[in-house]
């Protein structure tokens, strides 16, 4: 998967699942400037849901929702979206298979009108770096201004224990909202943390201060389910919870490169 999360060891949710189902009558400027990026193959192909993927236990939610996108990304000016760079490293070449939605909630599923869908014309600047002084971010140019969605302004400052706000499509599904505080590192100084609780696919979703400006870009964060959990699910029966971190524990958070490192010219 494009998502760029390996740290299998550590949990995906903080606490209790937080995240809020966004529909499009409480669609904000900063949901509605959030892109999900699309294979277009899979436009073409009937939409499988959650519970199609996984067998999760009955008490996980949103298990009746398609799973489209591969990543998240972020409209920063009329035609150009802001994401990872680790959802495009395998795509240097070009992304002429790619599409792009805007606030796509879970009541649009079904309804998406072709004019509503963009196409990745050209990646402008990608770079995908490790290490505390790495790089993770990628500028992609769509066919067209994107009309009715105003971009959004990249914060020129970091403050620690501001509340955030995370927008996504975790798992390819429709637009979901979280709230958490901000935390800095000294170990990863291009790179802030959150309690958000992602998923794969969130990758490259912003992070929004309260005056709507991004923060910061998912980058890596902790693995949804492990590979020989299923396994052994399908082996011996019962169901899967996606893994948690209870509050008071050690829960590294979700990793966001800061927005303010991107080259703006």
């Amino acid at each position: 998967m494009a998502t760029g999360k390996t740290d299998t060891a550590n949990p995906v949710i903080y606490g209790e699942d937080t995240r809020i189902d966004i529909q499009q009558s409480t669609l904000d400027p900063m949901a509605a400037a959030t892109a999900m990026f699309v294979d277009n193959y899979k436009l073409a192909m009937p939409f499988k849901t959650l519970k199609d993927f996984y067998p999760l236990c009955a008490d996980e939610p949103f298990q009746d929702q398609p799973l489209l996108g591969f990543c998240s990304g972020v409209l920063i000016a009329p035609n150009q979206v802001l994401t990872a760079g680790h959802c495009f490293d395998q795509r240097k070449k070009g992304c002429e298979n790619v599409s792009v939605l805007f606030g796509f909630t879970s009541d649009k599923v079904g309804k998406t009108k072709k004019t509503e869908l963009y196409t990745c014309q050209e990646i402008l600047k990608l770079e995908n770096t490790f290490g505390s002084t790495g790089k993770d971010y990628a500028i992609i140019r769509l066919d067209r201004a994107v009309k009715g969605v105003t971009p959004v302004r990249i914060a020129s400052e970091i403050f620690e224990n501001e509340t955030v706000f995370s927008y996504s499509y975790p798992l390819g599904m429709p637009l979901k909202k979280d709230q958490a505080v901000l935390r800095t590192s000294e170990n990863f100084k291009n790179f802030i943390h959150a309690d958000v609780d992602t998923f794969d696919s969130s990758s490259g979703s912003p992070l929004f201060n309260s005056k709507g400006e991004v923060v910061g870009l998912l980058s890596r964060g902790a693995e949804d389910i492990l590979e020989d959990d299923i396994m052994r699910i399908q082996q011996e029966g019962g169901c899967l919870n996606f893994h948690r971190c209870d509050r008071g524990g050690y829960c590294p958070g979700e990793r966001f490169f800061k927005a303010n490192l991107v080259p703006q010219n």
